[in-house]
């Protein structure tokens, strides 16, 4: 385990400190100059205060005081260049002291190494990683929802998760966050959900949970919203239902001993059954299995692949794997 500003690992800085040292003497020459030509300028201007008088007593010739002004213009002229100079050496020496810096590679946050992608003397190249750094604390699993949910769902929504190591453990969590736009490819909404005891504290993850019980980064887990429920529905096995090209839902209806494709509208659904609003009736009965190959008016056998659509009560769900 390494804490937030330890150093995982030091890249050959050899490089980086002789370019240091180089910088840090262009910056002294620098800095002499701008002191050189800061005395020739005030000497310049001295004097040209002295012969300022003696041109006007005719003393000198006004074109030696031209001259004398030209030269003391051209003084300052040189202690602006070569104060710029010495700003441009004290940049190249910030960025020589900061490529140096980052030959120490710090751990940005408290968490444990996972994985070592590079060894001791191999080459580190820019976007290439050299370490994989897990934070084993505020975990949370990621599931997604298709878009004509993402209405229903909202922040601290009680959510119940089975780890896949774990499938008869039931643990309760709630939703931490959404994100802000559903994925225009996928049209899905990305939800990530806070597992239980697994808060960050001082010296590790602090949680009530066996360590051996734990969860861990990377675990497969199942999620259950429950999005909503609704008394005396009129439900079907969720196998009966099937999807049109267009998005509909469909079910085969077996009226007579024959098939009969019925238009459906889908009301709340869970991992098992689907509310069916519109296009059945109680009684009803339906072809769970093989209606992919059924055509209307083609026999059904009802021998263990139909069953009735029964009045029941319906709740809403959603199950992920992440």
């Amino acid at each position: 385990r390494v804490e937030q500003g330890a150093e995982v690992a030091r890249i050959d800085d050899l490089p980086a400190r002789q370019q240091v040292r180089a910088e840090t003497a262009a910056r002294r020459r620098a800095e002499a100059r701008v002191r050189a030509t800061n005395v020739q300028r005030d000497n310049l201007a001295a004097e040209l205060r002295r012969n300022k008088p003696l041109a006007q007593q005719q003393m000198i010739t006004a074109r030696d005081l031209e001259a004398l002004t030209a030269r003391a213009a051209a003084a300052r002229e040189e202690v602006a260049v070569a104060e710029a100079e010495l700003a441009s050496a004290e940049a190249r020496l910030a960025t020589a002291q900061e490529t140096l810096a980052r030959t120490h590679v710090l751990a940005p946050f408290s968490g444990r190494i996972a994985a070592r992608h590079a060894e001791v003397g191999s080459w580190a190249q820019p976007g290439r990683p050299l370490l994989a750094l897990i934070r084993d604390c505020n975990l949370y699993v990621r599931v997604t929802a298709p878009e004509h949910e993402a209405p229903l769902l909202r922040p601290d929504m009680p959510v119940t998760i089975r780890l896949g190591a774990q499938p008869a453990r039931a643990i309760p969590g709630r939703v931490l966050r959404m994100a802000p736009l559903i994925d225009p490819a996928s049209r899905t909404l990305q939800v990530d959900i806070a597992l239980p005891g697994t808060a960050c504290g001082p010296g590790g993850v602090a949680n009530d949970t066996p360590q051996a019980a734990a969860p861990r980064p990377g675990m497969v887990a199942h999620a259950r919203i429950v999005l909503g429920s609704e008394d005396d529905a009129v439900v079907v096995p969720e196998p009966a239902v099937g999807l049109a090209r267009d998005g509909s839902r469909y079910v085969w209806r077996v009226v007579d001993g024959k098939a009969e494709r019925r238009p459906i509208a889908v009301g709340l659904v869970s991992a098992e059954l689907v509310e069916v609003r519109s296009g059945l009736s109680v009684g009803d009965q339906v072809v769970l299995r093989g209606h992919e190959k059924l055509r209307p008016g083609v026999g059904v056998k009802l021998v263990g692949g139909a069953a009735p659509a029964v009045v029941a009560p319906a709740a809403a769900t959603r199950s992920r794997r992440e």
